[in-house]
């Protein structure tokens, strides 16, 4: 019984020693790996948890291909004067925008990349977000937006609360499009009504030359314009709801003159004008007339701030300059007036092809005190064949407009290609001086680009 037992027991363990033997042969179970990076579906699609934090990200952005035509020449430099003339009074040197050698069709093509980055958390005041997108072309890089938001307040770098309504333009043309600035502002959310306050950078535009002499007479005005000594304040409102978009808005902006006028300096005296003010409005609607239609409309007006109309010109044959103010001999301020019409109809083909077609309209208005300084045809020897004419940089009134269409194709998602022509066509008020060789004159007051552009762009 003994045995029996004593064989009982060294089977036994034997048998666990074995079995502890080949368990531990066997490989170990690995616990499952922890998934660090988790979706964050609190803020719409895209967005993730970044590790170890409550706060989501999301990161985006496109690389862009573009090539460019245009009748204008990009090459040339706009803002390039000579404002001498020759004692003889008989050759004029005026500012030429063009010369012979780029009286042809002009193409370039370049590429750029964009990175967008979004944070997002929720806390007991509301969603506090933080967002930048950077530029990045050949040779440059640039904070194109870099804002932070909370509780209503919006601190940083973003496009104006002036405009309402993105441009549907690639290049050319002309539209409300106002560059991006620093600014700090406050939006009451009011469900479909938003009002916003915002003190922006200043948006001043001044031609800051002297003026041209012939024959003693002064003829042309500048505006030396001092530094600002406050920002730019915006405020607006907005209505939105379902397929229907209201805005309005104005802005105030400072006027300071940097000199006293030339007429008192030259009498001994004078002192600097006083600071004054300009402004502007504007109100727009977008609304969809079907599902796969949207109108736009869009009009902006100002006195004394020019820049907030994105008014252009077809800087082809001419540029005339532009400035919120003007400074008179006799020490007075005169703003320039302006107006501006955008309307643009976007619809859908089919779920890949999209096409917006846009125009525009508007007008710039120098002041009238200073809209006399038309040339003598006897002071450059009548080569104008008796009509007097305007020199480039002289104050003149003008008015542009502009029509185009662009087309989208989107063959899958993140990929666009679009296509965009349009035509712009200047008229100056006074005939310009486009180009002077001894008693030959060409003057014009007329001037028209077109501009066509390809585009490929993957967003992601």
């Amino acid at each position: 019984m003994k045995l029996v037992k004593s064989l009982l027991l060294g089977s036994a363990a034997g048998i666990v020693a074995v079995g502890s033997a080949v368990a531990a042969d066997l490989p170990v179970r690995k616990a499952a790996p922890v998934d660090y990076v988790q979706v964050c579906s609190a803020f719409g699609t895209g967005y993730f948890y970044i590790p170890g934090t409550d706060t989501c990200l999301r990161v985006g952005g496109f690389v862009r291909y573009e090539s460019r035509w245009t009748d204008a020449g990009w090459s040339v430099d706009g803002n390039t004067y000579d404002n001498t003339v020759p004692a003889d009074a008989d050759t004029l040197s005026t500012r030429i925008n063009r010369d012979g050698g780029r009286d042809t069709s002009q193409f370039n093509q370049f590429a750029r990349g964009s990175i967008q980055l979004d944070a997002r958390t929720a806390t007991e005041f509301g969603t506090l977000r933080s967002y930048a997108e950077i530029f990045v072309d050949t040779g440059s890089t640039s904070l194109d937006s870099g804002f932070i938001e909370f509780a209503g307040l919006t601190l940083g770098k973003r496009g104006t609360y002036f405009r309402g309504f993105g441009s549907p333009i690639i290049a050319g043309g002309q539209w409300m499009a106002i560059n991006s600035g620093p600014l700090a502002a406050y939006t009451a959310d009011l469900g479909p009504v938003s009002l916003t306050i915002s003190a922006e950078s200043d948006r001043d535009i001044f031609e800051d030359h002297d003026g041209v002499t012939i024959d003693g007479d002064v003829v042309g005005y500048g505006f030396d314009n001092a530094s600002s000594g406050m920002p730019d304040f915006v405020a607006a409102m907005r209505y939105s709801d379902g397929g229907f978009t209201a805005h309005l808005a104005g802005a105030l902006t400072e006027i300071r003159s940097g000199f006293a006028p030339a007429g008192a300096v030259a009498a001994g005296g004078g002192s600097i004008p006083g600071t004054t003010y300009g402004y502007a409005l504007t109100a727009g609607v977008s609304f969809e007339a079907l599902p796969t239609t949207t109108f736009t409309l869009q009009g902006a007006y100002s006195v004394g701030a020019h820049s907030y109309l994105g008014l252009g010109q077809a800087d082809r044959r001419f540029e005339l300059p532009v400035s919120d103010a003007y400074l008179t001999d006799t020490g007075s301020v005169k703003k320039t007036e302006g107006w501006v019409l955008n309307a643009s109809v976007n619809h859908a083909w089919t779920p890949q092809i999209a096409q917006i077609l846009y125009g525009s309209y508007g007008e710039y208005k120098a002041p009238a005190a200073l809209r006399n300084g038309l040339i003598d045809p006897a002071d450059i020897g009548g080569g104008l064949n008796g009509a007097a004419a305007q020199y480039n940089n002289m104050p003149n009134s003008f008015s542009t407009w502009s029509l185009g269409t662009r087309v989208d194709w989107t063959p899958v998602a993140g990929l666009t290609v679009s296509g965009d022509v349009n035509y712009v066509e200047t008229a100056a008020k006074n005939r310009v001086f486009t180009n002077v060789v001894g008693d030959t004159v060409a003057s014009t007051k007329k001037d028209d680009r077109w501009t066509a552009t390809l585009r490929v762009q993957r967003s992601f």
